[in-house]
């Protein structure tokens, strides 16, 4: 496996949500310890908007509400929701914050 492939299997029924039609997925990579851009693209765009966008649709009472996701600093976590004009205005309609918790300091992050 290439360093920057990724390969997501789907499992359906198998979540830790009981809502119709979650769908829990396995995800291998190259390498266990390091994820890369792809497995951040998808994370972000499949796992994290998805997710925010059915809280919003099941729970009308959230969903004007912003949703704040916490990270460990990595370069590879934050730098692609800067370098990518699309994935950054998602996230933003959303209303969902990446933000690096205080006690991180794995990355320095501009």
């Amino acid at each position: 496996m290439d360093e920057e492939d990724i390969d997501v299997i789907p499992v359906p029924a198998l979540s830790v949500c009981n809502a119709t039609g979650a769908t829990a997925y396995l995800v291998f990579l190259a390498s266990a310890v390091k994820a890369n851009q792809r497995f951040w693209s998808w994370f972000y765009e499949v796992m994290l908007l998805d997710f925010v966008n059915h809280v919003g649709s099941q729970y009308p009472q959230y969903k004007d509400h912003t949703a704040w996701v916490p990270c460990n600093g990595e370069d590879a976590q934050i730098r692609m929701i800067y370098e990518n004009e699309n994935l950054n205005q998602a996230l933003q309609d959303a209303k969902v914050v990446i933000a690096k918790s205080p006690p991180s300091t794995t990355e320095i992050t501009p």
